[in-house]
């Protein structure tokens, strides 16, 4: 997806979502952090094992937001807040 040339005017938001731990985390965030200024990163940890720290980091690194969810139930409230974020500019 960052490899993608980008349209202009519209901007690129990326929701990822994780559910366990990853091997690579400071290249991850580095990847995050290397088109910041072109990409928002919304990050969704899902489950228990999800590495909290990680979802953090890429969050504040590509300017998103960032939500853990645990419950099933409280996944759609989580979602939509994430989602009404990403229709709101990242800069004004």
């Amino acid at each position: 997806v960052l490899s993608e040339p980008l349209i202009e005017g519209v901007p690129r938001q990326i929701f990822l979502l994780t559910d366990g731990e990853v091997d690579n985390k400071a290249e991850c965030i580095e990847t995050v952090k290397k088109y910041a200024k072109t990409t928002r990163v919304f990050m969704f940890g899902i489950g228990r094992e999800a590495d909290g720290d990680l979802v953090r980091q890429m969050a504040k690194a590509g300017n998103g937001r960032h939500e853990t969810i645990i419950d099933n139930n409280d996944m759609e409230d989580k979602v939509m807040r994430h989602l009404t974020s990403a229709l709101k500019p990242a800069l004004v």
